[in-house]
């Protein structure tokens, strides 16, 4: 159960922070800026630290009155990004951050992941070409990734989401 809204004295922060909402039947939407893809979380200047900080973030600590305790995050139980409504927004510490990501299916697969090579319509080709006869060596060479890269993707051990 979410705790009720704490009413707090506004400051120009405060009001400079609530007008970059948009409510919804759903979720609070950040309107303001926002992180790039693919996480999409919203951006506030805090000109008390004078830095960028996530919007969710400032929005449970606008209304709990409190910063996050060491160790904790606040997380979404909508699994919308840009969502600042504040009975979406929970604490918890990172695993339960990870634990709701993977459960979820936003962890970075494929392409999205930032060490890929490949994308999602190269790793297609490597399998038909294989399946056609072409060595794994060779696939290799073509496609700049190791055999043992090859041989993962045409057994479906990796980029098992396609």
């Amino acid at each position: 159960m979410n705790p009720p809204i704490k009413t707090f004295q506004k400051t120009d922060m405060d009001t400079r922070f609530w007008r970059f909402i948009e409510k919804g039947p759903r979720c609070w939407l950040w309107t303001g800026s926002r992180d790039a893809e693919p996480n999409d979380y919203g951006q506030f200047y805090d000109s008390t630290v004078k830095r960028a900080r996530r919007s969710h973030v400032v929005m449970w600590e606008l209304v709990h009155g409190k910063k996050v305790p060491k160790g904790k995050v606040v997380r979404h139980s909508c699994d919308t990004p840009a969502c600042v409504k504040p009975q979406h927004l929970i604490l918890g510490g990172q695993n339960d951050n990870v634990r709701d990501m993977v459960s979820r299916g936003r962890q970075a697969r494929g392409s999205k992941s930032g060490m890929s090579k490949l994308n999602e319509a190269t790793v297609l080709a490597i399998r038909a070409d294989y399946d056609a006869g072409a060595q794994q060596k060779d696939l290799a060479e073509r496609y700049g990734v190791i055999q043992q890269n090859i041989s993962l993707i045409v057994r479906r051990k990796t980029w098992t989401h396609i």
